[in-house]
Order: C-alpha cells, then structure tokens, then sequence
C-alpha cells in the first residue's frame, strides 16, 4: 500500500508512516514509540557485542605488548630523571647553558601483527 502511495505522489517513506502513525490515534503513536524504542535498544546492544568480538583481538594483542612498552618507559623515564638532575646540578656551577636532556616518549610501537589487526578493524 505505501509503495503504490509513493509512487502516485512521490512522497517519501518516512511521511507515509508518520501518517499512518496520525491516522492511529495517540494510544498506538505510544505503543509504536515503545516498540521503535525496544528494538533500537536491541540492535545497538547486538552492534556492541559485534564491535567487542571485533576489537577482542586487537585489545589482547596491544595489552599483551603494553608490559613491555611501561617497563622500557619507566627505564627511560627514570634515566631522564637522572639526566635532568645532573643537568640542573651542572647548570649551577657553569656560566655557559646547557641544553636540557628531552623527556622521553609515549608512543606505542606498532609491529606487523597489531598493524593488520588495526586494519582488518578499518
């Protein structure tokens, strides 16, 4: 019925079942409300499910290489920290500046495999 009403006045889909939805009455413009409501609810749970087991691999993958990564950090954090005393204590005793020693960073280190599983999300 709403595809030939359509096609007679070339009215779009959603206009022909908010008029439906009028002809109705309030008490099923409700029930309508409810249901649209309920199976919004359901297929944005069922989306995140799917997106969970899609990033599954890729979350294991990055917390299993995470380990190594914050112990190197710290490694090289506490040597800045090292550096950066012996450069304020060496700043005091020296008329000419120093360069301060450069804090270290905090980037993640993609390898081939967390790399194709990134893509395979894309």
């Amino acid at each position: 019925v709403d595809c030939q009403l359509r096609r007679s006045h070339s009215i779009p889909r959603r206009a022909v079942y908010e008029g439906i939805l009028e002809s109705m009455g309030p008490a099923c413009q409700i029930e309508y409300s409810k249901l649209k409501t309920a199976a919004f609810s359901a297929l944005t749970k069922r989306n995140a499910e799917a997106l969970n087991a899609a990033f599954l691999p890729l979350k294991t993958a990055i917390s299993t290489k995470m380990v190594g990564l914050q112990a190197s950090y710290s490694a090289r954090l506490k040597d800045y920290k090292e550096k950066v005393e012996y450069w304020s204590k060496a700043q005091q005793g020296l008329a000419e500046e120093l360069a301060k020693p450069k804090a270290p960073s905090k980037r993640f280190e993609w390898d081939e495999a967390t790399r194709r599983l990134y893509g395979e999300l894309i």
